[in-house]
């Protein structure tokens, strides 16, 4: 008996062991929302997908199984803290209506009023929103959808981390590229001034030389 004890005791110790769930709506059905995420440079692109529920009887509202408020979350997946570069506020760029950006959440879209059977009162079923953000490596985000019988999330979603080496990179190229013209062009200059006199007639040999 002692030791079947001792194993139920094992067994609920490795279950209490397996970390809880961090997503930011403990309340909510992890179903129902999809979300990508994709970057272009600065530029997150988060794409969204409801699946809306059949109306369960003829009687349903307009908005049954949408949204009325739409929270994204970037977290690091390492530490279940903000998952933005430490240098990096975001910038809302393009979405759904009254839709802004800032820390946590990343994203923030309400729409203000509750009214079922108002198309206004309610958000696409698929949409993107855009922000400028910086993300620190292996970050994960999480989207949250409030609505009229709608209270889901889902999480975990990968977010491509903004690489700085390839901007360094890109610097370093443009700036190599200026040198070479300006070193071009003072050669040029020289050479116009050693065998040409007038600094209108100089300047107009460059213009054309440039064309």
């Amino acid at each position: 008996m002692r030791r079947w004890g001792l194993a139920l005791a094992a067994a609920a110790a490795l279950i209490l062991a397996v970390p809880a769930s961090a997503t930011h709506s403990p309340n909510g059905e992890n179903r129902l929302v999809t979300m990508t995420v994709s970057r272009s440079g600065l530029e997150l692109t988060f794409k969204y997908t409801i699946d809306q529920q059949p109306c369960p009887n003829p009687h349903c509202a307009a908005n049954y199984g949408k949204a009325y408020e739409i929270k994204i979350y970037v977290d690091d997946g390492a530490t279940d803290t903000n998952g933005l570069a430490q240098w990096s506020h975001p910038i809302f760029v393009s979405g759904p209506p009254r839709c802004t950006a800032s820390a946590a959440p990343v994203v923030t879209c309400n729409a203000g009023s509750r009214n079922q059977d108002d198309p206004s009162a309610a958000y696409p079923l698929t949409a993107e929103i855009k922000v400028l953000a910086g993300t620190k490596e292996g970050a994960k985000a999480e989207i949250d959808v409030a609505g009229y019988s709608l209270n889901n999330y889902a999480e975990g979603i990968s977010v491509p981390a903004y690489d700085c080496g390839s901007e360094e990179n890109n610097y370093r190229q443009a700036q190599r590229l200026f040198d070479t013209r300006r070193e071009a062009y003072f050669r040029r200059l020289d050479y116009y001034n050693d065998h040409y006199a007038g600094t209108r007639f100089v300047a107009r040999l460059l213009f054309l030389d440039s064309r």
